[in-house]
């Protein structure tokens, strides 16, 4: 509902916007193997497929964009916001101009943790926003990334919480602010 509400609002503020409904959720993960190993294995094994297509469909999108004129932004929500700095952390995509994370997380500690070292040495500026009542991995994660961008000094990298009414929800006036706020304050 975010991201619609963003695709629709966004033209009225000077941008181009183009959806994607990325691939199903990859199947079988997080792994249930027995021992941590296993578990380790499937996972990376999962999410390297998943990425693949992931990063197929992308690159046609990112070919689309380049098409109109201006910088080219991306807003990713929850796992595929973290898969994305995956995967521009190992170029498999060019870097975006500035990446929007909504509820940004992934299912397990260790995972999150690289999530957050990534975060903290990309090159691009990075807009975190969160919710006041979200997912408890997304609240799990959130002081874990403040703390590796802090640590690195990362200049472009802006985390807020938006007060919302129902879980997972972010609050249409609230959200359009804080994008269009941060993209102003960082020159666009």
């Amino acid at each position: 509902k975010a991201l619609n509400q963003l695709r629709q609002t966004l033209p009225s503020y000077g941008w181009t916007t183009i959806t994607i409904q990325p691939p199903l959720k990859p199947m079988m993960y997080p792994s249930l193997a027995l021992t941590q190993t296993e578990q380790d294995t499937e996972n990376k094994e999962t999410l390297t497929a998943y990425k693949a297509d992931l990063v197929s469909i992308l690159s046609s999108v990112i070919e689309k964009a380049k098409s109109y004129p201006g910088i080219i932004l991306t807003i990713a929500e929850g796992q595929h916001a973290a898969l994305l700095v995956d995967i521009y952390q190992q170029e498999l995509l060019p870097n975006p101009t500035a990446l929007i994370m909504l509820s940004a997380y992934m299912q397990t500690q260790a995972e999150n943790l690289s999530f957050a070292q990534q975060v903290a040495f990309s090159s691009y500026p990075i807009l975190d926003l969160y919710l006041k009542k979200d997912h408890r991995l997304v609240k799990a994660t959130i002081d874990v990334r403040k703390h590796a961008v802090r640590n690195e000094l990362k200049a472009y990298y802006r985390q807020r919480q938006l007060f919302n009414q129902k879980t997972a929800y972010y609050p249409e006036k609230a959200l359009t602010k804080e994008v269009v706020g941060w993209l102003k304050s960082i020159g666009w």
